[in-house]
């Protein structure tokens, strides 16, 4: 009982915290890449190899598994939401993948629906639904040349 407390106290200091934060500054902060680390979908957990890597620049990911490139999704981000949000969209599509993000200094959380439907509310994922929750990690800096 009492870790509970101190589990929602401290979340409750988490989002007090990020009510501060400077939007632009926030947005640029998802800039970077970030290893996937767990994924879940319809309430199971979906296995994910170590070499899958989401690259976030201005508006676009790039998937990269194993070091090669396997998609791109366009992506804007509310962060003056509560819960924050995202919008993830293929290029030159317009149906879109609505979602929750959170950021806890090097962990990203995104909750997404399939495209058309409603924006998730939680990050919950269960039987059933549609739903997906991806948990990112993220990486160093690669090295540039010259460095």
């Amino acid at each position: 009982m009492i870790r509970a407390a101190r589990v929602l106290a401290l979340f409750g200091l988490c989002v007090l915290l990020a009510a501060w934060e400077d939007p632009a500054r926030e947005a640029l902060a998802l800039h970077g890449r970030w290893q996937v680390i767990r994924m879940r979908a319809g309430g199971r957990e979906l296995p994910v190899g170590r070499g899958r890597v989401l690259i976030f620049g201005d508006g676009v990911f790039h998937a990269v598994q194993d070091g090669r490139p396997v998609g791109a999704l366009a992506y804007a981000v509310d962060p003056t939401a509560r819960p924050r949000h995202i919008d993830l969209a293929r290029p030159g599509s317009d149906r879109l993948a609505l979602g929750l993000y959170a950021r806890f200094g090097d962990r990203l959380v995104i909750c997404y629906a399939e495209p058309g439907r409603e924006r998730p509310t939680t990050f919950v994922s269960e039987r059933g639904d549609t739903a997906i929750i991806l948990v990112l990690e993220r990486l160093p800096d690669e090295p540039t040349a010259g460095r």
